[in-house]
């Protein structure tokens, strides 16, 4: 055995020994933003809608300051859109970047935020609008920041988009509370259109990117083409959806936006081979919440010419439909790969997808059947809604609380 030098470091493995990363031992479901939002996001959407029915049938409708509907929109898209988009913003910029974005203490607090904001703005809630608009309203602007900093320190201009929009859904959110709190009037629901808006352009962007990428890798021997210009139009289309809704809602010119937008959408999936997902659970879930994008932006479109079509099937077509379909196969794709763990699904959470999917139809169906069935089909959709996202949680409660299966960090 050779004597070692003296610039020879005795403690470090040879070039041939792997190196393995340092236990780490903080609590898993802090480690990355991912682990906390994605759970808190499943276990709040199965409990906001049953309590939605219990208000909308009458009994907690005037203890929700302002309007009940407006409430609604409001928590489901603040409440959880927010959560999906910020557990995978903080995830995804980490990779982007090689930088880090909160975990720990740091991200318990983000969480802590989200969560107070919640109990803040329940229905009969003794905390004053005052208190209830400073807690919501400081969200999104601590993420945005929080995901800001890796990105400029890197150079990152290609997701420069994101910290911006989290910052125009915060300012949407402040006209919200201006009108729960008297300062303005009328403006809650147009501020949560703002909202919906800036959410749907965030699925257009992402899915955009994502989903291709996840069938090529699924399905080897899926056909997915890939169309620059439409991808590039789709994008610009959809940065102005919240733009024509802010300067000129209701008009044509924020109809056509939402038409060519839509169009764009279909014209883009038509080389994404979303008939060879069929079998591959995981994948197709994401193809079915993208076209529902393009179904609700056309229908938006043609609601205010046609009048058997009423509004609210768009907008529901956009939430029921695209929010909740496609947050829910992202959070179970995301949740497996980052976590080590094989890219497949079984029963419990196919028949979720099902179920989201089975929601989303009957409420956008619903308004166009005998109003004496409405009610009951109300019913079914929250049962349907509310059990998809009930074995999400359940599902994936071990999977974002234990540690990654490979060992590794994260």
């Amino acid at each position: 055995m050779s004597t070692p030098t003296p610039f020879t470091r005795i403690d470090m493995p040879s070039p041939s020994t792997p190196r393995r990363p340092p236990a780490d031992r903080s609590l898993p479901l802090l480690r990355l933003g991912f682990r906390p939002m994605f759970l808190v996001a499943g276990a709040f959407a199965g409990v906001h809608i049953p309590l939605w029915l219990v208000v909308f049938s009458g009994p907690l409708a005037g203890t929700v300051p302002g309007s009940p509907f407006a409430w609604h929109a409001h928590e489901m898209l603040y409440g959880y859109a927010a959560a999906v988009i910020s557990g995978f913003l903080l995830t995804a910029v980490r990779n982007w970047t090689a930088q880090p974005t909160p975990s720990g203490p740091p991200l318990a607090l983000l969480v802590l935020l989200w969560l107070g904001a919640r109990l803040a703005l329940l229905p009969a809630s003794p905390v004053p609008a005052w208190l209830a608009a400073v807690i919501d309203i400081a969200f999104l602007p601590a993420v945005a920041m929080a995901i800001a900093r890796p990105l400029w320190r890197t150079r990152n201009a290609r997701n420069a988009i994101f910290p911006i929009v989290l910052l125009a859904f915060g300012a949407a959110n402040v006209l919200y509370h201006l009108d729960r709190m008297g300062i303005v009037t009328g403006q809650a629901l147009h501020a949560d259109q703002i909202a919906l808006d800036l959410v749907v352009l965030v699925m257009i962007v992402l899915g955009g990117r994502v989903i291709p990428l996840f069938t090529r890798n699924a399905i080897a021997q899926a056909n997915v083409r890939m169309y620059p210009l439409l991808d590039r139009a789709a994008i610009v289309m959809a940065v102005l959806l919240p733009v024509t809704t802010v300067l000129l809602p209701g008009t044509a010119w924020s109809g056509a936006v939402s038409l060519l937008t839509g169009l764009a959408v279909l014209a883009r999936m038509h080389g994404w081979a979303s008939f060879a997902t069929r079998r591959v659970p995981l994948v197709w879930v994401l193809h079915a919440g993208y076209l529902w994008i393009g179904v609700g932006l056309t229908l938006r479109a043609l609601a205010p010419w046609i009048d058997a079509l009423p509004p609210s099937a768009a907008t529901h077509a956009l939430t029921a439909g695209a929010i909740a379909t496609l947050t829910l196969g992202m959070m179970s794709r995301v949740a497996l790969g980052h976590t080590g763990r094989p890219l497949a699904v079984g029963r419990a959470m196919t028949s979720a997808f099902l179920l989201v999917t089975l929601a989303a139809l009957l409420r956008v169906l619903g308004p166009f059947l005998d109003p004496s069935h409405y009610p009951v089909l109300l019913g079914l959709t929250a049962l349907a809604w509310t059990a998809a996202f009930g074995i999400f949680t359940v599902v994936y409660f071990p999977v974002l609380t234990q540690p990654r299966v490979d060992g590794t960090p994260g």
